[in-house]
């Protein structure tokens, strides 16, 4: 039961939070602030190898339990995206919200929304495209066992005999994930997207 609540939960993270990032964040802002998704997931990653190797587990259950609780409290305090206020037709909210959200922003913030259903987005050929592109990208990222490797790093360490202590190791890909991520965040102007993906 707990693994199933859990993937349901990293399931509907994935999608919401980067969709509620891009739909709140002006548009000179939007690449870094999106990109702060993968950045505070892998000081999370970090966070948690690190904490679950100095306390017991019982600690680390109740820490794990303890943080989404404070941040589904906070988030009550947000304002509904936009984009949503849009789609239920609250025009006004939609407006108010924009303006307090984007009122330093240099981006015409109070744009029309797009109103097309998924399917009718898909008959567009660059929507299409752009659609089997980010399938593509995240089927091989997802393929190459990033999360097997991550969830099983410890374990993974004691089979391998390296003589450093395997709860270290992991520590160490934790520090190394959370560290190249929020480095990646600079490189994407630097070097361009298709690069460094």
């Amino acid at each position: 039961i707990g693994k199933f609540l859990a993937g349901i939960s990293v399931g509907f993270y994935s999608i919401i939070c980067p969709l509620y990032v891009g739909e709140i964040a002006p548009i000179e802002n939007r690449g870094a602030l999106l990109g702060s998704f993968q950045i505070m997931l892998n000081l999370g990653v970090f966070f948690i190898m690190t904490l679950g190797y100095f306390v017991s587990i019982t600690t680390l259950n109740i820490t794990c339990t303890v943080i989404p609780i404070f941040y589904a409290i906070i988030f009550c305090f947000l304002p509904e995206s936009p984009a949503m206020l849009h789609y239920r037709n609250r025009d006004d909210d939609e407006i108010n919200v924009m303006k307090s959200l984007r009122r330093n922003s240099q981006s015409d913030s109070l744009k029309i929304q797009n109103d097309k259903s998924f399917v009718e987005m898909l008959k567009v050929k660059s929507t299409r495209n752009a659609f089997i592109i980010i399938l593509l990208i995240f089927f091989f990222f997802q393929m190459s066992g990033i999360n097997i490797v991550l969830f099983y790093s410890t374990t993974i360490f004691i089979a391998s005999g390296v003589k450093m202590d395997s709860g270290i190791s992991s520590i160490t890909i934790g520090f190394v994930g959370f560290l190249s991520s929020f480095f990646g965040s600079f490189c994407l102007d630097k070097f361009g997207r298709r690069i460094l993906i």
